[in-house]
């Protein structure tokens, strides 16, 4: 073993870990694990005594960047078998948490001092050379990326990748519910402190993307268990926003009966290594107490300025938003009006971005968002139709006709699909508009009118509240006016017939046909305006579009939004005009026999 290179000795304890998991029994399992983690077990307490030792009582581990690269490499080789056991892995996980928590926060700790020094000297130099507070300020980000980026701090953040990875991995492999209990009981509390608040407190450079794809993988798992999806109802706004949830889900700590949730307990098993014990006993599902940190409003502010810098905090902070909508639709309703705005704004930004991956998790989670409100009553999701309708319809048309966005076609044919169907006339003759078909529950926009002028408009003219009859004519209305003002070179008669056919046709590959002929029609129509011919053969690439008519670029991403009104409730997000592209890449694993994907990854597809 000691000739092998790390990722060879990695290598072949993923396959001793296949072996292990091929036991009869799992009591067998247990002993075969227990067995094969012998080594790297001593290894690792030998290194954290030897760290504790250099610390001295009272002062934690003292890392050095040989020790560090040592506990990185026996928490990969925890991965590499867990890859291969799954959830079959929590007595290993139980028997080093504490420490991998330990090791995690002194790499933290030491990171920020690194960071926080250097950014201390910069601001000194600054100021002694005459600048002012923005000098000052742009010497510490400076500082604080430089610093970033030294040897010794990319050794501390390796460990706090490695451990991240495999929490996350056990996380996404673990399907028994007594062990996602377990994961709830006694691994999430833990990471309060250790990994939300370094999250909030590093400097911007040295936070670590995997600290949002594993609570997505939190969200994603737990929430699967019907027992403990009230628990991550509960904690989610106070994941998201830092504050309790408003009403409160239920009390701070869950009963789960025994007859569904065992409690699990650490013991000693025969060959004297800790394991896992599973007892009769109900057993809490304890939340942890409304911590301030919060990872919403810290993620947005760093991806703010630009829409090609962190591209992985990017991915998985979208993909948590997106783990949120689909298992605790329930946590978003219950944000403030506020929160919820910021959410939906985001959403939006992320389907402007012109890199291919950002803009399809954005698509999908926009999509996903419209399927849960669809879903809902309308006395629930009657606010939100009203309030966001115009303004997502509006978004959608404009990076649909833009060039930038065509890879997203698809998608975007899929989410005006579905905004035009909540308006589109049933399919019974004579029902009017807004009223669902017999058997059908209620219907998303039944009693909900999107047509809401300003309190000031109608004061001048109130015949305004009856401009239109219903929901259909004023779509029609609002798109042939955003469609006629963006393309002048169309015909009276082809913008009708192009929104008309967008409201009227039902079966989703004749919809997308009709936008494709429209796309196809506005760009030939451009192009014999500028002269040329309609079988040009190639097209001018500064065709007009939606992006240059209804949304103008300003330099950077503001993040103060106005009430979401029908009128104002466009979001204030704004991309700027860089247009780096990041490529698309796509990673994932497999785990005995079937290849499971990370949540956090773009898809081309919803």
């Amino acid at each position: 073993m000691s000739d092998l290179e790390p990722r060879q000795t990695q290598l072949f304890y993923e396959a001793a870990g296949l072996m292990a998991e091929g036991a009869a029994s799992p009591m067998e399992r247990e002993e075969a694990l227990a067995g094969l983690m012998a080594g790297p077990n001593d290894a690792w307490d030998r290194a954290l005594a030897a760290a504790a030792a250099a610390g001295g009582p009272g002062v934690g581990l003292q890392l050095d960047a040989a020790t560090a690269k040592q506990l990185a490499h026996l928490v990969n080789v925890n991965a590499a078998v867990c890859q291969s056991l799954g959830g079959a892995f929590i007595p290993q996980l139980m028997r080093n948490l504490e420490g991998t928590l330990q090791a995690y926060q002194t790499c933290s700790s030491l990171v920020s001092t690194f960071v926080v020094d250097a950014q201390g000297r910069a601001e000194a130099e600054a100021r002694a050379a005459g600048g002012g507070d923005a000098d000052a300020a742009a010497a510490r980000a400076a500082a604080a990326a430089a610093a970033s980026r030294t040897s010794g701090v990319r050794a501390l953040r390796t460990v706090k990748r490695a451990v991240l990875r495999l929490l996350e991995r056990f996380v996404s492999l673990a399907e028994d519910p007594i062990h996602l209990g377990a994961v709830s009981r006694d691994v999430l509390p833990r990471l309060e402190g250790p990994v939300l608040g370094d999250y909030r407190a590093s400097a911007p450079d040295a936070r670590e993307p995997e600290v949002l794809g594993l609570y997505a993988a939190l969200v994603d798992r737990l929430a699967s268990v019907e027992a403990l999806r009230p628990g991550v109802e509960a904690y989610v706004p106070r994941l998201l926003a830092g504050t309790p949830i408003h009403p409160p889900v239920g009390p701070s700590s869950i009963i789960l009966p025994s007859v569904h949730s065992p409690s699990i307990c650490p013991s000693i098993n025969p060959s004297g290594h800790p394991s896992i014990s599973i007892h009769g006993s109900i057993h809490p599902l304890l939340l942890p107490p409304s911590p301030q940190e919060h990872v919403f409003d810290t993620t947005l502010a760093m991806i703010a300025g630009d829409t090609s810098s962190h591209p992985e905090i990017r991915l998985r902070f979208f993909a948590l938003l997106r783990a949120v909508n689909a298992r605790c639709f329930a946590a978003l309703l219950a944000l403030s009006p506020a929160q919820s705005k910021l959410v939906l704004d985001a959403i939006v930004w992320a389907v402007r971005h012109t890199a291919r991956d950002v803009a399809d998790v954005g698509l999908c989670l926009l999509s996903d968002v419209l399927s849960s409100f669809a879903a809902q009553p309308s006395d629930v999701s009657g606010a939100f139709w009203a309030a966001w309708y115009a303004p997502l319809l509006q978004e959608t048309l404009t990076v649909m006709t833009d060039t930038l966005h065509k890879p997203g076609f698809k998608n975007h044919a899929r989410i005006l699909h579905r905004l035009f169907g909540l308006v589109r006339t049933p399919a019974r003759t004579g029902a009017p508009d807004g009223v669902p078909p017999p058997g059908a529950g209620s219907s998303p926009l039944f009693g909900v009118s999107l047509w809401i002028p300003s309190a000031e408009a109608l004061a001048a003219d109130p015949s305004l509240a009856a401009r239109f009859p219903d929901n259909r004519t004023y779509v029609l209305s609002l798109t042939s006016d955003l469609l006629r003002g963006a393309f002048p070179n169309l015909t009276e008669g082809q913008v009708r017939s192009t929104v008309e056919g967008m409201l009227d046709l039902r079966d989703p590959a004749t919809f997308k046909n009709h936008l494709r002929d429209f796309l196809v029609q506005s760009r030939q129509f451009a192009d014999e305006a500028r002269g040329g011919s309609l079988s040009s053969p190639s097209l001018s690439l500064s065709l007009p579009s939606l992006s240059h008519f209804f949304l103008p670029s300003p330099p950077s991403l503001s993040l103060s939004f106005s009430p979401a009104r029908p009128d104002s409730a466009r979001s204030t997000l704004r991309p700027p005009t860089d247009r780096t592209t990041v490529p698309c890449t796509r990673r994932t694993w497999r785990s005995r026999g079937r290849q499971r994907e990370r949540p956090w990854v773009a898809s081309g597809d919803c």
